[in-house]
């Protein structure tokens, strides 16, 4: 028998920084789009998805960025979907973490992006 409940709210929650240091919560994030932080608390987010929520401008920012880490640069498609968001992008510090989630070898920047309590784009 299948279950059917509000698939698309509950495992939004998996994207949120709750109590981690910024580098904790790339970590989480690179890990639920791996699925390897899937399990009884925590569903899998499938790739889809994550890219559906990054492309959805009603979502926060944080959000839209959060999804664009979890589903990571390691498919050239998903790299070319975030860099395309970011292209739209009207807040420049949005555009430049989206970019940088896009590019492996900017995730020091990305920390650092994430962790700015000052930024209102990317504040919690």
């Amino acid at each position: 028998s299948s279950r059917s409940g509000n698939v698309d709210e509950a495992p939004l929650q998996a994207l949120d920084q709750g109590e981690r240091a910024p580098r904790d919560w790339i970590d989480h994030l690179k890990s639920v789009g791996s699925g390897a932080a899937a399990g009884t608390r925590t569903a899998a987010l499938p790739r889809d998805r994550l890219l559906g929520v990054l492309s959805d401008p009603r979502q926060p920012a944080r959000t839209r960025l959060a999804a664009a880490i979890a589903v990571g640069s390691a498919e050239p498609s998903s790299r070319a979907r975030i860099l395309e968001v970011a292209s739209a992008a009207v807040s420049p510090r949005f555009r430049v973490a989206l970019e940088a989630a896009a590019d492996p070898e900017r995730e020091e920047e990305l920390v650092e992006l994430v962790g700015d309590k000052e930024d209102p784009t990317l504040s919690a």
